[in-house]
């Protein structure tokens, strides 16, 4: 939204900056729940990427039942160890939005290097 539009509407400056502040806080939250999203798409695309060469390596080692055996217990491991990393991953993108969120209520406006502006 631009302040311009506003002003054609005929909203006077003190009232285009209450829309224009409420209108940042949609677009972090916004914004902030999409890079939560992308994550987890990216995580899902990784997962499924994995589990198709695992089906493929099945596939290769039908014949040898016992290398099949082993190969089950162990891709049964790894599935498990990955549904842990991305349980873990995305319980720190939802606390890491969390704080953000915390303080951007608080009345910081921007991170900007390692440093929050007012």
């Amino acid at each position: 939204m631009k302040r311009e539009f506003l002003k054609n509407l005929g909203l006077t400056d003190e009232l285009i900056e209450k829309v224009m502040t409420e209108h940042a806080k949609d677009i972090q939250d916004t914004n902030s729940k999409l890079a939560t999203a992308e994550q987890e798409r990216d995580s899902l695309k990784s997962q499924v990427t994995d589990c198709d060469n695992q089906i493929k390596d099945l596939g290769e080692k039908v014949g040898n039942s016992d290398g099949l055996q082993e190969t089950i217990k162990n891709l049964k491991s790894t599935i498990e160890e990955n549904d842990q990393k991305v349980a873990s991953n995305l319980l720190q993108v939802k606390q890491d939005n969390a704080v953000q969120s915390y303080l951007k209520d608080a009345g910081l406006k921007a991170l900007i290097g390692k440093r929050w502006i007012l």
